[in-house]
């Protein structure tokens, strides 16, 4: 499935899963327990007095080697980026995934939006996928972790650490803290930093951490631009919010998914 002219360059990462020779679809009928979990986004206090300014050695030393919630966390992110509304929500628990995404239809020559769920579980991601009148459920082995950083554009925006190494490799901010050891950071005006191949010219981020010194949430807006594949500049703007996530995700029955090759050696069989 080629990307349209306008890819999201963040979402990169998540059409990593559906580059198959198939397009995939899938449409929630009711709410399961997936959903329902999945209808849950990330949250990140962003009140209090941050008048107290503090330095940019004071917000590396704080973030350095966080995660959130031991790893296990949520993932919302919203925003538009060249005309286009984007949204996912996902959780990361050790190695597994579940993740919800809407996003314009790729084969459709309207203004579709379509909702789509992922599962990433024992090695193996699952989808659904619409082809030539039939919906097949599908699973791929694959090493997430390794796909993700190694093959595909803008799998930093759905890691914590990232995100964190991102912002303190920004430079020239604003940085306050409040009397709970939360941070505030913002770019002053006229900076930016570079993000994923992405350049952030605004960006304002909250960190919050629990009485052990502990990273429970983190909520960066920005406003930035990146390059297409023809060159174009495509302006984009958004929010990212992590918080902590407790508890297991709840996958939907995965039994009678059937691997891409089974699948396909029965499509293309002659008859």
């Amino acid at each position: 499935m080629q990307q349209t002219k306008k890819s999201f360059k963040f979402l990169n990462a998540l059409y990593l899963l559906l580059l198959l020779p198939l397009v995939f679809l899938f449409t929630a009928c009711g709410e399961s327990p997936t959903t329902k979990q999945l209808s849950t986004e990330a949250t990140c206090s962003t009140s209090g007095d941050y008048a107290q300014a503090s330095t940019q050695e004071a917000y590396e030393t704080a973030v350095q080697d966080k995660t959130i919630g031991q790893g296990a966390y949520r993932v919302t992110i919203t925003g538009t980026e060249g005309g286009q509304d984007m949204y996912v929500n996902l959780i990361m628990s050790g190695s597994d995934m579940s993740m919800k995404m809407r996003m314009q239809d790729p084969t459709s020559e309207k203004a579709k939006t379509v909702e789509m769920y992922t599962y990433y579980t024992g090695g193996k991601i699952y989808n659904s996928m619409a082809f030539q009148g039939k919906t097949y459920k599908v699973y791929m082995e694959m090493d997430l972790e390794s796909a993700l950083s190694e093959q595909a554009e803008g799998a930093a925006m759905f890691d914590v650490q990232s995100v964190l190494d991102a912002i303190k490799k920004a430079g020239d901010l604003d940085i306050f803290t409040d009397a709970n050891g939360n941070f505030k950071l913002s770019t002053k005006e006229g900076g930016s930093f570079e993000m994923d191949g992405a350049t952030i010219t605004k960006a304002t981020a909250y960190l919050n951490f629990d009485a052990d010194k502990n990273l429970t949430a983190l909520k960066m807006t920005y406003e930035g631009s990146h390059l297409n594949d023809d060159g174009e500049t495509v302006e984009m703007s958004g929010t990212v919010t992590m918080s902590a996530f407790s508890g297991k995700i709840a996958f939907p029955d995965l039994s009678s998914y059937k691997s891409l090759e089974e699948i396909m050696a029965g499509m293309f069989q002659p008859e």
